[in-house]
């Protein structure tokens, strides 16, 4: 199945979409079948909400960003790394 990711950025819309089918089975998957650049800005939004003022803008987008942030804890954990500065946002969003 097809999708094109929906617009998101400067108007405040969310990156995965509640209500669409394909976004919240994204969410759920821990973001394996995202292309690089869409994992990346996943990445970066999950760390300007978790470690940062940002805030997630649907439920399909909290999911997958707070499975994200669960996974960077572990892995700073079990292997004393930094995930926080991985990936600097590309785009300023909406809050």
């Amino acid at each position: 199945m097809s999708h094109g990711y929906h617009e998101r950025g400067e108007d405040g819309r969310p990156f995965l979409c509640d209500g669409c089918e394909r976004c919240e089975e994204q969410a759920g998957d821990v973001g394996v079948h995202l292309d690089a650049q869409s994992f990346r800005e996943a990445w970066s939004i999950m760390v300007g909400v978790e470690y940062g003022d940002d805030h997630y803008r649907s439920e399909a987008e909290a999911k997958l960003g707070q499975t994200l942030y669960r996974v960077s804890l572990v892995m700073e954990r079990a292997f004393g790394l930094n995930l926080r500065g991985l990936v600097v946002p590309t785009t300023e969003r909406s809050r």
